[in-house]
């Protein structure tokens, strides 16, 4: 893989600086291979995924405080336009781009939960096709690329799972608990990277379900109110998971094919985290 910028295949350790004349991303991908770019935004959730055939999705697109940050790491990697959006929530901290980043890039389509299209304005007065994301169903997003559905409460954020080849990316959403045992009854959850639902509120990602996922990896994103919280961090560290916060580290890069894959940091932007 060739990248016009200093990366570092990353299982634990911290990256060093990126040049300040840094430019451009090119990922070199195979046809077999898929890109999952986990986008280290100051507040909100955004996923970047391509593919060796030139597909490019997009999962969230952050809050609108973090929009600069956004399209600056969208026009690193020089895409003219994305292929289709998914929209996992309706507030500010997932969907608070959507419309600036439709008017940029042109999806020819929006996965999300109806309910989720009925609370945005901003989807409803879009002219690209919505397509409605249903609890239980499975969709194939890319060739070989599927997101089957797990669960959709009545505000429709969704819990889902990415499966390409042989590995798995559970995404949770807003869960607890309860739904945690629920989705465990439901479905085979054993995934080799955890996307940490709702930043690491300390009401979800229990110790039965890191146990069940059994994850290599966790991914938390990162909001305004602060990090994931002291509880979660310990069960995590406590599992030898290695943990991934884009936010410190840098746009985190899950590159695979059908049989493996790793992870690689790209620090894009110096952070000082001494007054945080």
């Amino acid at each position: 893989m060739k990248l016009l910028i200093l990366a570092v295949l990353f299982f634990g350790g911290v990256s060093p600086a990126i040049p300040a004349e840094l430019s451009k991303i090119q990922v070199k991908l195979s046809e077999q291979e898929v890109a999952f770019n986990f986008f280290d935004l100051s507040n909100g959730e955004a996923l970047l995924i391509q593919t060796g055939k030139g597909e490019t999705g997009l999962i969230n697109t952050g809050s609108s405080s973090s929009e600069e940050e956004l399209f600056k790491r969208l026009e690193l990697y020089h895409l003219k336009e994305i292929d289709y959006m998914v929209l996992t929530d309706s507030s500010e901290l997932y969907a608070g781009n959507v419309e600036e980043v439709a008017a940029k890039y042109h999806p020819k389509k929006i996965y999300a939960a109806k309910a989720i299209q009925k609370k945005l304005a901003a989807v409803q007065s879009l002219s690209v096709p919505f397509l409605e994301l249903e609890e239980g169903k499975e969709y194939e997003v890319n060739p070989g690329l599927f997101i089957r559905v797990l669960y959709v409460p009545d505000e429709g954020a969704l819990t889902f799972s990415f499966s390409y080849g042989d590995h798995r990316i559970l995404y949770m959403g807003k869960t607890d608990f309860l739904v945690e045992k629920q989705l465990m009854k439901q479905y085979p959850l054993k995934s080799a990277v955890l996307k940490v639902g709702h930043f690491g509120h300390e009401s979800g990602t229990s110790q039965e379900l890191l146990e069940t996922v059994d994850p290599h990896a966790a991914v938390i994103f990162k909001q305004k109110k602060g990090w994931a919280s002291d509880q979660v961090m310990e069960r995590l560290q406590e599992g030898w998971i290695d943990i991934y916060q884009p936010y410190k580290l840098g746009t985190i890069m899950i590159k695979c094919d059908e049989k493996f894959y790793k992870v690689i940091t790209i620090p894009i932007d110096e952070r000082d985290f001494s007054t945080i």
